[in-house]
């Protein structure tokens, strides 16, 4: 069972995985770390489950990966406080990126063999990954870049998306960040990458772009590239019990 792979995206299956679709409100990203912690402590039983797809919107903060460091972002730890943005250093891969209301978060959960990869075959669905990310954004008129030697797809304006997928035990957790609308001003002042701060599809275009169109884009670019089957769409969060300690989502029209 599986996929015969190549690196031109056409897929002869002997079974073709589903993925089921989330589309979830602005929730703390501090919820969405302990869904991800959750996941990976859970990846002997996740070996056969259906994979799952979570686009969300996430509360100010700042998180740094694993190519990251404190020296990415230009503004002190006070001016942070003061702007209640916290500062997160998490086990994604890519560097430091700021979230907030106008970016989209795509989290892609379930372990490889159930989205039809291994081990083996990691590279193939890192570089499928990047690539329905940015056929997504060429659908909303974007002109995204893609560096060979770094993670990332790059407009006039900065970076795009942040791409920091993780594998971890054989289970995908994380994903990608794409920049729908501007961000607070601080947002120029974090640095994913050698490349220059962050940038947004709006600015690159200077028109209002949809977020539900993106969102759209996303999904249907992202099945197509990895080859995968849309089988379900779902609102809410499926990690209800981590929030227990929180606020909960606060959804978004």
């Amino acid at each position: 069972m599986g996929l015969l792979l190549n690196r031109e995206f056409t897929i002869l299956p002997s079974s073709i995985p589903s993925l089921a679709i989330w589309l979830t409100g602005v929730i703390p990203i501090v919820d969405m770390q302990r869904a991800i912690e959750k996941t990976v402590s859970q990846a002997a039983h996740l070996q056969y489950s259906q994979p799952m797809l979570i686009l969300c919107e996430h509360e100010k903060a700042i998180t740094v990966g694993r190519s990251g460091s404190r020296q990415d972002i230009a503004c002190s730890d006070e001016d942070l406080a003061l702007q209640g943005i916290p500062l997160m250093f998490i086990g994604r891969g890519g560097g430091a990126v700021m979230h907030a209301p106008g970016q989209l978060g795509i989290y892609l959960f379930g372990s490889l063999e159930s989205l039809g990869y291994s081990i083996d075959t990691l590279g193939i669905f890192v570089d499928r990954f990047h690539e329905g990310i940015k056929r997504a954004l060429l659908d909303v008129r974007a002109n995204p870049i893609r560096h060979d030697t770094m993670h990332g797809l790059f407009g006039r304006t900065g970076l795009l998306a942040a791409i920091g997928l993780s594998v971890r035990h054989g289970v995908v957790c994380h994903g990608a960040f794409v920049n729908v609308s501007s961000q607070c001003g601080i947002a120029r002042r974090v640095f994913s990458t050698r490349r220059g701060p962050m940038g947004s599809i709006e600015s690159d275009l200077q028109r209002r772009v949809g977020m539900a169109s993106v969102r759209s884009c996303i999904v249907t670019r992202l099945c197509e590239t990895l080859g995968v089957e849309p089988k379900s769409v779902q609102s809410g969060f499926p990690f209800r019990e981590v929030q227990a300690k929180n606020k909960g989502v606060r959804n978004v029209g």
